[in-house]
């Protein structure tokens, strides 16, 4: 398994372009129905913020989401924004969840 965390602190006006190009993330994995790929994001008390916690099976359930045409978008908006703080990302452990993994 792997769980990958990203945060990253983006201008105010680019939040409701980042949120939706989020939702269009999350409509297309919906669509896709993998059953290898937990993706859920948050936004951060301060408003600006982004936290990423995503669980994949293995590499290649990662691959299925950064190759997804929305994801790619999201990407590209993303990196062209000027972020305020740059995504930092982090390989996480497991020690405990209610939920089955997968």
């Amino acid at each position: 398994m792997k769980i990958v965390r990203v945060q990253y602190t983006v201008a105010k006006s680019f939040v409701p372009v980042n949120q939706e190009n989020i939702r269009k993330i999350t409509a297309e994995l919906e669509e896709l129905h993998h059953p290898g790929i937990h993706y859920s994001a948050y936004l951060l008390a301060d408003g600006q913020t982004f936290m990423h916690l995503d669980s994949f099976t293995d590499e290649a359930a990662h691959e299925v989401l950064q190759q997804l045409q929305s994801f790619k978008l999201f990407d590209a908006a993303l990196s062209a924004s000027g972020w305020l703080k740059s995504p930092e990302l982090e390989l996480l452990t497991g020690v405990g969840n209610t939920q089955p993994p997968f």
